[in-house]
């Protein structure tokens, strides 16, 4: 497989250097005519905040880059399709699965690493799987968990390595989620967590949008769902609005599907918990 075959976003800038550049910008316009004894000043600080929000993306940036493209392929050659880029930092993890059940799901099927969505239930870090893609079959091990790892509402950026700057997560409440008990076979039970408002939200559209260049939903409906989670979990109408806009215009660069994509072509190889049975069941 050529390298070329897999592209990476840069990592060099972001949003932040463009506001910095263009804040730094106008201000020397400003202090040029009003007050030139601030000009150095000002050009310390620009310096100041490119490096604090520089170094921490710019160091380790081509190990990082080579460990997302072994990833890739490896994605590549066992499914035929990888997940898009996922920028860090990485501050919040699971490791079991997350069950949401979710009528924008119904009559979906779809299945990958990360995700898997099957007639009305999506289903985030699901297990080791083994693919056979001669004969479209995917089967997953649920007894065996992994850790997956997300950075709640983006965008989060560190500043020197000791400050997170970024979309905030809210306060942390108590709250019910869907996941799959230890035994075997396993079934679907209620496990409470303490974590922030958004960060459940945040976790299945990160995931969904992980995926969102392949996944038959359209992105329109998974920002829709993650106003409804949002909304769930105890945020205002005007907070889980305002995110919801800022995801619908601004999220998922490079794609813009409006309607559904077709199916996965992969049957699953037995589902030992509470699906309910249909045609892509095997």
């Amino acid at each position: 497989m050529k390298t070329d075959e897999i592209k990476l976003k840069s990592a060099v800038f972001d949003g932040s250097f463009l506001l910095i550049t263009l804040g730094a910008g106008a201000s020397l316009i400003f202090l040029y005519y009003y007050a030139a004894a601030l000009i150095l000043p000002l050009l310390l600080l620009t310096l100041f905040l490119w490096l604090g929000f520089g170094l921490p993306r710019w160091m380790g940036d081509t190990v990082r880059r080579e460990r997302a493209l072994r990833a890739k392929k490896r994605e590549m050659e066992k499914w035929g399709f990888y997940s898009r880029d996922r920028r860090g930092p990485w501050i919040n993890y699971i490791a079991y699965p997350l069950i949401k059940e979710t009528a924008i799901a119904r009559g979906k099927y779809f299945y990958s690493e990360w995700l898997i969505i099957h007639d009305g239930m999506i289903i985030v870090n699901p297990g080791p799987s083994r693919v056979n893609r001669k004969e479209a079959i995917v089967e997953y091990d649920f007894s065996q968990n992994r850790v997956y790892a997300w950075d709640g509402c983006s965008p989060k950026i560190y500043f020197f390595w000791f400050l997170i700057i970024g979309t905030p997560d809210w306060w942390p409440h108590t709250e019910k989620i869907l996941t799959l008990s230890p035994e075997v076979p396993p079934k679907i039970v209620p496990r409470e967590v303490f974590w922030q408002k958004a960060l459940h939200a945040s976790l299945v559209h990160d995931a969904l949008y992980q995926y969102l260049d392949e996944i038959p939903i359209a992105k329109k409906d998974v920002d829709m769902l993650f106003y409804q989670m949002l909304r769930q979990s105890g945020s205002s109408v005007i907070l889980a609005a305002v995110y919801r806009f800022m995801v619908r215009v601004l999220g998922g660069r490079g794609v813009r599907q409006e309607e559904p994509l077709k199916n996965s072509d992969l049957k699953i190889k037995k589902l030992p918990f509470g699906f309910p049975a249909d045609s892509k069941s095997s």
